[in-house]
């Protein structure tokens, strides 16, 4: 089912607020040609995708200016799109719904970790992300289903990301496909940049239309699954992903958060390990529709928590990767600053700078059924082309030298 796209919900001011906050930027390192269809691959997840919001389904971050032509869509659980008014705000902001009749099952599919935030509310810290406790997740359903749900409009107005432009072209000839890494813990700057127009993304990347892809689980939450499909947002999942590249209208951009929900359990200030190794869906869709891929990486994602991670081989860390199987969504515990004081805890997220870049588009032909092998190569160019965006702009942006990325 198609979405409708929303302008004026893109450009709030809010959505500027937002991006100032951290600050989250959107750099473009290559043109896309608007005249095709591009699958990006975004990396990391992190916990909540903020990268991905921002630059993707906002214009906080000039998506369109920086990649004219091109239509945005980021992909999300089909049960964000269940939520009443939360529903059109995502779709509003260029994405696609997929109304989905599914059970409870399909519904508890929501990547929701478990946080807290300053004074108990959802506002993040301004610093870099890091985790912590374990009674977060019903904390968030108490502010988002109670009379505290004014809480959490109160949490997008603290939020002031800032965001630098990309320096690549995208072209509106063709569509798109953006990976998007890291997936942090709430893919802030994705968001900022690609599901606002806070930072000009209409006017960076002319005649691309942004979706940002998301988990279906939240397009079940009332009010806020509004919020999402105002914002351009879509459910992650693979008739969403199709209907969009499919459309007549060249230019789509659709942003996936490749690492997801376990991506987020590598969330933590100064890691950049990417959960990438064996996800190829987002290639074998890119080769469905002869979509360019184009690598995005938001630099300082993963530093406006604090996270508690555990060792791989611990029975803490086993017990959040079943508990994903299971659930579909990571138990994180992670926490940042209060909204009166960053000496206490709580949610709100450190100010720490949020860039997303926007590397080269790999140019993908078209195989409706691709074989093994030509996956497994385009998926090896993807790699290649990521870890040079992160070479290329790692010191500009803070990262040491010695600083590689590490993939899972």
């Amino acid at each position: 089912m198609g979405g409708r796209g929303s302008a004026w919900v893109r450009n709030w001011a809010i959505q500027r607020y937002f991006r100032d906050y951290f600050p989250i930027s959107l750099v473009k390192t290559a043109g896309l040609d608007p005249c095709q269809n591009y699958l990006f691959g975004f990396h990391p997840h992190g916990v909540l995708v903020v990268g991905a919001f921002s630059n993707f389904c906002t214009e906080a971050t000039g998506f369109s200016r920086l990649f004219p032509g091109l239509t945005s869509h980021l992909l999300m659980l089909p049960c964000w799109f269940q939520v009443p008014l939360f529903r059109d705000y995502i779709m509003t902001s260029g994405s696609w719904v997929r109304r989905v009749q599914e059970a409870l099952h399909a519904m508890l599919s929501v990547a929701l970790p478990l946080f807290h935030g300053c004074l108990g509310l959802l506002i993040p810290f301004r610093v870099p992300i890091h985790t912590v406790g374990l009674f977060c997740t019903l904390l968030v359903f108490l502010l988002l289903f109670t009379r505290l749900w004014s809480f959490s409009f109160l949490y997008l107005v603290w939020l002031y990301l800032d965001w630098n432009t990309p320096i690549q072209e995208l072209p509106a000839d063709r569509n798109y496909v953006l990976g998007a890494h890291p997936h942090g813990i709430m893919a802030t700057g994705i968001f900022c940049n690609f599901s606002t127009d806070c930072n000009a993304f209409f006017q960076l990347f002319p005649g691309l239309k942004p979706w940002v892809a998301t988990l279906a689980g939240v397009f079940y939450l009332p009010i806020y699954r509004e919020y999402l499909m105002f914002n351009g947002l879509c459910p992650v999942s693979r008739q969403s992903l199709d209907f969009i590249l499919s459309q007549a209208q060249l230019g789509q951009a659709v942003t996936i958060l490749i690492g997801g929900a376990q991506e987020s359990l590598y969330a933590a200030p100064g890691e950049h390990r990417l959960a990438l190794r064996t996800r190829k869906g987002f290639v074998r869709l890119a080769l469905r529709h002869g979509a360019s891929l184009v690598p995005v990486y938001s630099f300082g994602e993963n530093d406006i928590y604090r996270t508690k991670s555990f060792d791989q081989n611990s029975w803490q860390y086993r017990c959040q990767v079943a508990f994903k199987r299971l659930m579909g969504f990571s138990p994180c515990i992670f926490w940042g600053r209060s909204l009166f004081s960053a000496e206490s805890w709580g949610l709100v997220p450190f100010a720490q700078p949020i860039t997303t870049v926007v590397g080269r588009p790999i140019h993908v032909p078209q195989s409706l059924t691709p074989t093994e092998d030509h996956v497994d190569h385009y998926h090896q160019l993807y790699m290649k082309a990521l870890e040079q965006l992160f070479e290329d702009h790692k010191e500009a942006h803070g990262v040491p030298a010695s600083t590689h990325l590490t993939f899972y």
